[in-house]
């Protein structure tokens, strides 16, 4: 069949960086790394194209993660951080002869976004990924894929927490390893 469909089990880790900024006034580059390392569960199929050593499919994953900064607008200090995040999406590889595929993925996310206790802001962050990788087969049902992605997320009007007009505007790079099972 030219249609396959996984299930896996990934870890890797985020770095984020931020920049809040109001009027007359800009915090750039503000960067947290991940606490710890991310762990995620993902699922996806590939269809590969008859006659061509092109492949397409959608894929779809949920990820634990812990990445947080600190930043202070005068008399306000924030701890913001980015939590759990699920994220959906495809991507078109190139199979080799000897079934390596890299190939480039494009997504959309939505990130857990947490500030302090009581803050009047949305719980999440929406945003849009691109990036890439390579699988290569390690056994019959078995794979190995190591993978790169970049997020740039909405930004968030911090104004209720400031009390100051300020908005965050955040960017995430990605990078990980994945084990995967063929169902099928």
């Amino acid at each position: 069949s030219n249609l396959s469909c996984s299930l896996g089990a990934q870890a890797g880790l985020t770095i984020a960086s931020s920049e809040i900024s109001g009027t007359g006034f800009s915090l750039d580059g503000l960067s947290a790394r991940s606490r710890s390392p991310d762990f995620g569960l993902h699922t996806g199929c590939l269809y590969k194209i008859p006659t061509t050593p092109f492949a397409i499919g959608p894929w779809g994953e949920y990820n634990w993660r812990a990445v947080d900064f600190k930043a202070s607008l005068g008399p306000v200090g924030l701890t913001v951080g980015l939590g759990n995040a699920w994220a959906l999406g495809a991507r078109a590889g190139y199979v080799l002869p000897n079934g390596v595929m890299p190939y480039a993925l494009i997504g959309y996310t939505r990130t857990e976004l947490t500030l302090p206790a009581g803050t009047p802001i949305s719980s999440d962050l929406k945003g849009w990924m691109m990036g890439g990788g390579i699988e290569v087969p390690l056994a019959k049902n078995l794979s190995f894929a190591g993978e790169a992605r970049w997020t740039k997320y909405d930004a968030v009007d911090l104004t209720p927490v400031t009390t100051i007009p300020a908005s965050l505007k955040t960017d995430g790079l990605s990078v990980m390893g994945r084990l995967s099972v063929t169902l099928n």
